[in-house]
């Protein structure tokens, strides 16, 4: 499972094309996003970084017909969706780290936005990066590589808006509050994600184990 867990985080240095990519995405995305909220743009870096380091391997698989191989070797399928999991929440770590060197540096230079990250900011992004990857991952899993990405995107579109962006009262931090109390009751929230991410890995495991090949 280990060296699953290393091919996909590979994967997403393969090429030179792809590193520089991932370099730059982040800068790049601050010039071209408007974002009224200037609060708001910590997690969206956070949340849209860690969505795409975790779908770049499925892609990969997808146009090399990686998963093929992967599914002809003696490897477990329970492993592989094991593995995909546990990827996902390494790349939500790499996005929390790299989203704060950049925004870090862009402050040492005056160009910053002038919010630093906090526990509230880790608070949101791990909520609403737990229920991105919870529902997209049985989709890349189950359904074929093309409609899964359009299906993927269309959820993280809704999902960001909803959470990241819904302005006022209704804030991320507040729905979080409603749902685990997470200010006062750590352990209820954490305890609350971990069982939607464990149910949505059996179901992953469930549906990857009676797919087709494609």
């Amino acid at each position: 499972m280990i060296s699953l867990i290393k091919r996909d985080l590979k994967l997403n240095f393969a090429t030179k094309a792809s590193v520089i990519f991932l370099i730059i995405f982040l800068p790049f995305l601050m010039l071209i996003m408007e974002i009224n909220d200037i609060e708001r743009i910590y997690p969206f870096m956070i949340l849209s970084y860690g969505y795409i380091l975790t779908s770049m391997p499925f892609r990969y698989d997808a146009r090399e017909k990686a998963d093929l191989l992967i599914q002809s070797l003696p490897i477990k399928k329970r492993d592989v969706v094991i593995s995909k999991y546990i990827s996902a929440l390494i790349n939500y770590l790499i996005a929390l780290s790299y989203t704060w060197f950049v925004l870090s540096i862009l402050d040492l230079i005056k160009l910053g936005i002038g919010v630093n990250l906090n526990l509230t900011i880790i608070k949101e992004t791990v909520f609403v990066f737990i229920l991105v990857s919870s529902i997209s991952l049985p989709a890349y899993l189950r359904l074929p590589p093309k409609l899964a990405g359009v299906v993927n995107v269309i959820i993280f579109v809704i999902i960001l808006n909803i959470f990241v962006f819904m302005p006022g009262d209704k804030d991320i931090t507040n729905i979080i509050n409603i749902f685990g109390e997470f200010s006062n009751n750590g352990f209820f929230a954490i305890a609350i994600l971990g069982i939607i991410y464990l149910l949505s890995m059996g179901i992953s495991i469930f549906l990857y184990e009676t797919r087709d090949l494609y």
